[in-house]
């Protein structure tokens, strides 16, 4: 029961951040001139060139909503899906991923599991309302704190 309870947690926690991630794109850019293995083509197997400068950036919103992936119903909240989708490195990057991840992840993943398993442990069932409707919501390119401070920048010369 606990290590059914433990996956049913990490399960909704999952969904959750596929559905309503952190950020909705990641920027980078090209430091050198670099070629990615797929995705040119058209059937997007055929490698990529990518000069030195290029700004590129991943729609994490689309890659989480990919049917290919996610199943034909990568709309709805479902946390039965991790049962049977087990996405690749890069397919699922709630955080980012690599040298630039969100160093917050670990705590925000610790947290979630702990209001989770409290709510379970609290509740002898959670269900949806016959009534329920989903929230709506505004999606945005970034995330904004409603405090936010501005601050001075200098442009880096090198």
């Amino acid at each position: 029961m606990r290590e059914s309870l433990f996956l049913s947690t990490v399960d909704i926690r999952n969904t959750g951040l596929r559905m309503y991630r952190v950020t909705s794109t990641i920027f980078r850019s090209a430091l050198e001139d670099t070629v990615l293995p797929s995705g040119g083509g058209p059937d997007n197997i055929a490698p990529i060139f990518v000069p030195k400068n290029t700004l590129l950036f991943v729609c994490v919103w689309a890659l989480h909503r990919d049917k290919a992936v996610f199943g034909l119903d990568a709309e709805e909240f479902n946390p039965d899906r991790w049962s049977k989708v087990k996405p690749k490195r890069w397919e699922y990057i709630p955080f980012g991923g690599g040298p630039r991840a969100c160093m917050g992840r670990e705590m925000g993943i610790t947290e979630s599991l702990y209001v989770l398993c409290r709510l379970a442990q609290r509740y002898e069932g959670l269900s949806a309302c016959q009534n329920f409707q989903r929230a709506a919501c505004k999606e945005r390119v970034m995330c904004r704190a409603v405090t936010a401070k501005t601050l001075a920048c200098e442009k880096n010369t090198e």
